[in-house]
């Protein structure tokens, strides 16, 4: 399409030569009115457009021609290339486009050699440019100027003006601490990341233009650390291979009108060779770093009482209640032992991020929820604790499996004992069989996966830092925050001091522990409404599979463990309705009807709300759009299972306030639906700093503006504010 463009805007060039360009007007100077052999003349060629119009930078953007000069010199005068100043990015009809605005001074330098003949010698140039306001008109205008060949150089009134055209080109052969990479690794379509540390704030990259792909014009703009910025550009291949390198101008300043450019050329790292991920790892104070630590820390421990995770906190604070009056060794093991299968799981997921970056795929918090598999097996898993917690069965360990945990546990004496103590591990050995460490190691790990759904007020903040950070910074970072979701229970288990105020075992506790089972299937219902989500239409099929697991669950407590003790006919024939029921709903129910491993493509507007607030789908072009049309802009990152999202939606977003002032100010409402995790967005919300949603955005109405960043959780009042400041700006 951009190749039609230009095949038109040249031919429109070529029939329309003659026609005066009414909107611009050019002229041409020189820096010297005499030179000698061996000196070089800068020639300036000065355009001067009208209010509201613009010409074009030597790479257009998504759209344009660049101005071109043709020269027309006596024999011993040859021209250089044109050197362009810093251009500016504009945005029209969602079209992102570089050049200029006001007046632009365009540079060539003419080197005088020897053949050059003594005397006045006039200098031609016939200068074509494309203008553009609504429509844009082609302009020619042929320029001429008037250079003594004589002993030597000899400055012209317009001297100054040039040397004031200068400032106003990138520097170059400055050193700049930047590097780029592709993100991704697809065929045709990939997208380019470029990382500056710079102290600047209006940050933006002007690739020159490569015969091999295209870079389009629209930008995404964010943090990727402490002074670090990152530019993303999608490109699209032109040629037969990637390029090695990309050439262009790096710009930062007050805005986009008050820039300093440097002009850089980048060797791109391959996304498929591990660098995938930031390359760049720019130098981080130790006293920030820390500072960043303390923050996933502090997330960790908001974690503990987030909704997410209290159904599991339950079931530890019965565990406490049971070994509340039991050797204070044994519950410092179990509280070590709980510690572990949480920074155990966090380490894991660090691994899996760092891993899946190194091959161009990148994981935010919470990026497991947008899995329906995963969404399902967690579903059955919170069903089945509930039904366990009710009595429906009990999960216990055969003798064989049961010495084999003996035999792990032996095995790792060694190692418990110089960790902790060697008394609270034989204590713990020794115990009775109510599940041992394994219970609480395998608890920490529950807890860990329920914790994923929620981001805590700092914590993405803190985890976004940590994911655009080299592997040991992302494995530092989720063993911080894993050491705050386990700090509480372990200081209770380690300090005997704190058990006083738990209450005596007794009767109680089997009550308790039924209505803790509450808690498990008010879980399982919300997990069973997001993985629903994903199948409109199908809902009942889940929905049966689920019943069939549950009976299943209930024939194996009722026949297989609380029938005869002998086994018999009874126990055998409840083990193969166990396995016919599982195997109906399983085959059945997800494989056939549900197909629950290929979900239907997801709705753009999926999350979108009957609350008054006319949402539109997310896109970047859309903000552009907007920003072009002066209209600020509301943007919300939301996913059925973010139960954070759901707390702003309704106490923030969906409220009359609210919606009266979006209307008020003509702001565009955008809503991205991140349930299923889609790529886009996971770049997006990266670029912004965030570890995943909740994201909520306000731009204001100016083309390239960047946006408000909204906290994790926030108030009315909070939003009102930003509206208005969008407005403001």
């Amino acid at each position: 399409m951009r190749f039609i463009r230009h095949v038109l805007l040249f031919v429109l060039i070529l029939t329309g030569a003659s026609a005066h360009a009414a909107s611009t007007s050019a002229r041409l100077f020189l820096d010297s009115i005499e030179a000698g052999p061996g000196e070089t003349v800068m020639a300036a060629v000065e355009l001067k457009m009208n209010p509201g119009w613009h010409t074009y930078w030597i790479n257009s953007g998504d759209s344009g021609l660049p101005t071109s000069i043709r020269w027309t010199l006596p024999d011993g005068i040859k021209a250089g290339p044109i050197q362009w100043p810093v251009p500016i990015k504009s945005v029209f009809e969602g079209e992102n486009l570089f050049g200029y605005e006001g007046v632009v001074t365009l540079l060539v330098p003419l080197t005088v050699s020897g053949e050059a003949k003594p005397g006045q010698a006039v200098l031609l140039a016939a200068v074509d440019w494309l203008e553009c306001e609504k429509l844009c008109i082609p302009g020619r205008a042929k320029l001429s100027a008037a250079l003594v060949i004589g002993a030597g150089r000899k400055p012209s009134p317009e001297e100054a003006a040039i040397e004031a055209a200068k400032l106003k080109l990138p520097k170059v052969s400055v050193p700049v601490n930047a590097k780029a990479f592709w993100l991704d690794g697809h065929a045709t379509d990939r997208t380019l990341v470029v990382q500056w540390v710079t102290t600047n704030g209006f940050t933006e990259f002007f690739p020159y233009n490569n015969p091999d792909s295209t870079f389009r014009g629209a930008s995404v703009v964010g943090q990727s650390g402490p002074g670090a910025r990152q530019i993303r550009k999608k490109a699209t291949l032109d040629g037969t291979t990637w390029p090695k390198e990309v050439a262009g101008v790096l710009v930062g300043g007050a805005d986009e009108h008050d820039t300093v450019g440097y002009e850089v050329t980048l060797r791109i790292a391959e996304a498929t060779t591990g660098t995938s991920g930031p390359p760049l790892a720019p130098s981080i104070p130790l006293g920030e770093l820390l500072v960043k630590f303390g923050l996933g820390l502090l997330g960790g421990l908001i974690l503990n009482v987030m909704p997410c995770v209290l159904p599991v906190i339950a079931l530890k604070i019965l565990g406490v209640v049971n070994q509340n009056r039991s050797n204070p060794a044994r519950v410092r093991a179990h509280g070590y032992a709980y510690a572990g299968g949480v920074i155990f799981s966090f380490i894991v997921m660090a691994g899996c991020i760092v891993g899946f970056r190194s091959v161009g795929v990148r994981l935010l918090w919470g990026s497991q929820f947008g899995s329906p598999v995963f969404l399902i097996l967690l579903t059955a898993l919170m069903i089945l604790v509930a039904l366990s917690l009710f009595g429906v069965f009990e999960v216990t360990l055969s003798g064989k499996v049961m010495d084999a945990a003996s035999r792990v546990a032996s095995s790792s004496t060694e190692f418990f004992t110089r960790t902790f103590s060697r008394k609270a591990v034989q204590v713990a050995a020794s115990g009775p069989s109510d599940g041992g460490i394994f219970d609480s190691f395998f608890n920490g790990v529950f807890a860990t996966i329920m914790g994923v759904s929620c981001t805590a007020p700092v914590l993405s903040a803190a985890v976004g830092f940590a994911l655009n950070q080299p592997a040991p910074i992302v494995f530092g970072m989720f063993i911080c925050v894993g050491l705050g979701l386990a700090g509480p229970y372990v200081v209770l288990s380690m300090n005997p001091a704190f058990l006083k105020f738990l209450p005596r075992p007794g009767a109680w506790m089997e009550k308790f522990k039924i209505a803790m089972g509450f808690p498990m299937l008010a879980t399982a219902v919300w997990l069973f409404t997001v993985a629903a989500g994903m199948f409109p239409g199908r809902t009942l099929w889940l929905g049966l599979s689920l019943v069939l697991l549950s009976a299943a669950a209930w024939v194996f407590g009722e026949f297989v463990q609380r029938g005869s003790p002998s086994g018999g006919t009874g126990k055998k024939l409840g083990w193969l309705v166990v396995i016919a029921l599982v195997g109906l709903g399983y085959g059945y129910g997800l494989e056939k009807e549900l197909d629950w491993r290929n979900p239907p493509p997801a709705n753009a507007l999926a999350t979108a709300r009957d609350d008054g607030i006319p949402w539109q789908p997310w896109s970047r072009d859309a903000i552009a759009k907007a920003q072009a049309q002066g209209r600020p802009v509301l943007v919300d990152f939301t996913a059925d299972w973010c139960v954070n999202c759901q707390v702003n939606k309704r106490n923030a977003i969906e409220v009359p306030e609210v919606e009266e002032k979006l209307k008020a100010i003509n702001a565009v409402s955008l809503i991205g639906d991140f349930t299923r995790t889609p790529a886009d967005m996971t770049d997006e919300i990266l670029s912004h700093g965030r570890a995943g949603v909740p994201l909520v955005l306000v731009y204001p109405g100016k083309p390239g503006a960047t946006p408000q960043i909204l906290p994790e959780l926030f108030s009315k009042a909070t939003m009102l504010e930003a509206l208005g400041r969008a407005v403001a700006k």
